[in-house]
């Protein structure tokens, strides 16, 4: 390299230490189960049976949001939607060549059977604190279908005693059991 390349490259490499930022991630706080109870409407094991994005207006920005059409299969614990199928609201998605990735939302798979619980939130529905109040169903090695901690769920501040904790492995039935437990308290 000669020095008018060297001197570009150094140049370079000093203008791009000068100007980076702190690097800054977030973190989501883990929600007790108490908490994810009290905000939900319905708890209730669902399969997503289709799916379509739209941009919509969201806190002053357009933003991705998808519309999930779920079929409510058992009420858990809640109010009885009184429908077979339920329209629920995501962040993220893709529409056309554009996706918006939101980390900690639900992704709900068409036909992933999974827990989830449900809020009513500015006139739609939406799953109760993103992720953590979504649990896919998957086999066991032994072929028993457990609740299992959400993807979008994996980087939890005091997980310690929280929803995702507790719920994290147990079968449908002992999940109801604990879900209506807590209703009677």
């Amino acid at each position: 390299m000669n020095r008018r390349g060297f001197v570009r490259v150094a140049a370079a490499g000093a203008l791009g230490v000068a100007l980076t930022r702190e690097a800054q991630a977030s973190l989501a706080r883990a929600v007790p189960l108490e908490q994810l109870m009290g905000r939900s409407q319905h708890v209730l094991v669902g399969e997503p049976l289709d799916a379509h994005s739209v941009w919509e207006q969201l806190g002053g920005r357009k933003h991705i949001v998808t519309y999930t059409r779920v079929r409510a299969h058992e009420l858990l614990a809640g109010a009885d939607p009184k429908t077979d199928e339920l329209l629920l609201r995501t962040l993220g998605g893709r529409v056309g060549e554009l996706g918006e990735l939101v980390h900690g939302e639900a992704v709900l798979s068409r036909g992933a059977r999974g827990v989830l619980f449900v809020m009513p939130l500015a006139g739609v529905l939406a799953v109760t604190a993103m992720a953590q109040g979504h649990y896919p169903l998957r086999r066991d090695v032994a072929g028993t279908e457990r609740l299992r901690r959400s993807p979008g769920a994996q980087e939890l501040f005091q997980e310690q005693g929280s929803a995702v904790q507790r719920l994290t492995g147990l079968q449908v039935p002992e999940a109801r059991s604990l879900l209506q437990q807590l209703v009677r308290k």
